[in-house]
């Protein structure tokens, strides 16, 4: 089993270089947060109310966290040297592979500006309502997985693109099916790994076992696999234990 990687959207507008515009990057990555159960309620509208959790033992191996940078404090300053230099050449279209070091790509792909709180306008993927909330992008606590970025390198592939809004779909879906040919793009995980399996309703719960049993019993150890299905839980039940 495995996670494959996506090229998603991150902006850095008026962060380096003064830019006032809108300047975004595509980086390839899978995205994780580290939210405790304690404060899993406050996120539902926004991530629904499904989730596999991971051992904190798979994400220490594999995930880093994000840099979340303040664009007022003297950080920002810290890093734009260098972080400018990537970006011109980003944005020049220049070969990457004429970096003497390709892996200082990881200074911007592991970063993330906050602003001032703010509220944001969301559809809830709990009940499809429509409202507002108070919304503050630093409580997500990112973690994230970022392919190697000599392995693109060495497969032709840049490691970051810069994004402009002309940029179609279509264009995306094929920077994606390039980097997915990357045998080592993607992110693996076995059935130990899962800590538990969250699902919106206890009726779920028997559903979901039912599913897996069909599609995977065959693929793994009778214990393993009832171990799998005992990790799983309605979001419920959670509620109703916090």
């Amino acid at each position: 089993m495995a996670f494959k990687p996506n090229y998603s959207k991150e902006v850095f507008t008026g962060v380096f270089q003064g830019d006032k515009k809108d300047f975004g990057l595509l980086i390839p990555m899978v995205c994780f947060c580290d939210i405790p159960l304690s404060s899993i309620k406050n996120h539902l509208h926004t991530y629904g109310g499904y989730a596999i959790g991971l051992r904190r033992e798979w994400r220490d191996k594999h995930l880093n966290p994000i840099l979340y940078l303040n664009p007022k404090h003297e950080m920002k300053d810290i890093l734009a040297p260098q972080a400018n230099e990537l970006i011109n050449r980003i944005k020049s279209e220049e070969e990457v592979a004429t970096l003497d070091n390709p892996s200082a790509f990881s200074l911007v792909e592991y970063i993330k500006v906050i602003h001032p709180r703010h509220t944001k306008s969301i559809t809830s993927k709990l009940d499809s309502s429509k409202f507002t909330i108070d919304y503050e992008i630093y409580e997500e606590r990112e973690w994230r997985y970022v392919p190697n970025v000599e392995e693109r390198v060495k497969n032709s592939l840049s490691p970051i693109i810069s994004f402009n809004k002309t940029m179609r779909m279509k264009t995306i879906k094929k920077y994606n099916s390039q980097l997915h040919s990357i045998e080592t793009s993607s992110l693996s995980f076995n059935v130990e790994d899962i800590s538990m399996i969250i699902v919106k309703t206890d009726d779920d719960v028997a559903r979901i076992s039912q599913i897996l049993t069909s599609k995977f019993q065959q693929s793994f150890t009778g214990a393993s696999f009832s171990a799998l299905l005992s990790r799983i839980t309605s979001l419920q039940t959670l509620l109703n234990d916090i």
